[in-house]
């Protein structure tokens, strides 16, 4: 459980939420502090950001400009992905584990 930060929700009609509960690997609640502590339990890990910004997801905000534009169309590409589940049929199977 995520409360009082700045939690980035992607959607267009709430950009920010100020917590967030989890359970497993599921966003079960996102919205204000309250909202989120009706699914506090006795065994809940919560996390205080302290009001900075959140972002939940798999970010990489870095690029090789040179190599990127040489190679763009053979990179494994993330953009348009909604699911871990999807992101896993991109990645190529090694057979190394």
């Amino acid at each position: 459980m995520i409360i009082n930060g700045k939690n980035v929700t992607q959607e267009s009609r709430r950009s920010f939420a100020s917590a967030a509960s989890i359970r497993g690997d599921r966003f079960v609640a996102v919205g204000s502090d309250s909202e989120a502590l009706d699914y506090r339990g006795s065994g809940t890990k919560v996390i205080d950001p302290k009001g900075r910004t959140v972002i939940p997801g798999l970010n990489d905000s870095h690029t090789h400009f040179i190599r990127d534009g040489l190679s763009y169309n053979l990179e494994l590409r993330w953009d348009g992905l909604r699911t871990l589940a999807q992101a896993m049929e991109r990645v190529p199977r090694t057979g190394l584990g």
